[in-house]
């Protein structure tokens, strides 16, 4: 029969032989036994005895202190204890992936150089003009002249689409105040 010890972080019941805890400690390991670790502790949420192995990555503190308790997204605002417990259930065969974030810093740096981007203030400006530049639609307004010249062709088009072209035109959308005015009878 094993010996059971507290785990030195959460003081949570484990065998003798245990290398890790579900809330995030790891033993000693050395650089030949070193693999993928969690940036997360463990999730704090037990269920009959069992904890969450879900990376706890929202805490009710700002602070971010060791003691204070970690949540996964399911557990944070929990207040069901059987949809807590389903959720225990569900993170006993979770396994943390490995981070990709040594490849994606690596493709940043590549793209960066790419683009001439060698200095924080350049990667800053690139990435403000870059968001800025989302949702505006090539080419401006010739889309609504486009539109309004197909009109006057003859072509029948909806509604809307002369409404809107006028509109982004800067042309009053109703008809009678854009026709001909007659001239005034004496």
């Amino acid at each position: 029969m094993s010996q059971i010890r507290n785990c030195p972080s959460c003081k949570e019941p484990l065998d003798q032989d245990e290398k890790s805890c579900p809330c995030g400690w790891k033993a000693q390991r050395t650089r030949a036994q070193a693999g993928p670790v969690s940036a997360y502790p463990a999730c704090s949420w037990t269920s009959n005895g069992v904890r969450c192995r879900y990376p706890g990555s929202m805490s009710t503190t700002t602070l971010a202190q060791p003691d204070s308790p970690w949540f996964c997204s399911a557990h944070f605002d929990c207040t069901d204890p059987v949809f807590g417990a389903l959720v225990v259930e569900a993170s006993r065969d979770y396994v943390h992936q490995r981070s990709n974030l040594p490849e994606v810093q690596a493709a940043a740096a590549a793209y960066c150089a790419e683009q001439g981007l060698e200095t924080v203030a350049q990667m800053q400006a690139y990435s403000r003009n870059l968001v800025k530049s989302i949702g505006r639609k090539p080419g401006g307004t010739d889309w609504a002249r486009r539109i309004l010249d197909r009109i006057e062709a003859g072509e029948d088009l909806p509604a809307i689409s002369a409404e809107k072209a006028r509109l982004a035109l800067g042309i009053s959308t109703t008809p009678a105040e854009n026709a001909p005015q007659a001239p005034a009878s004496a």
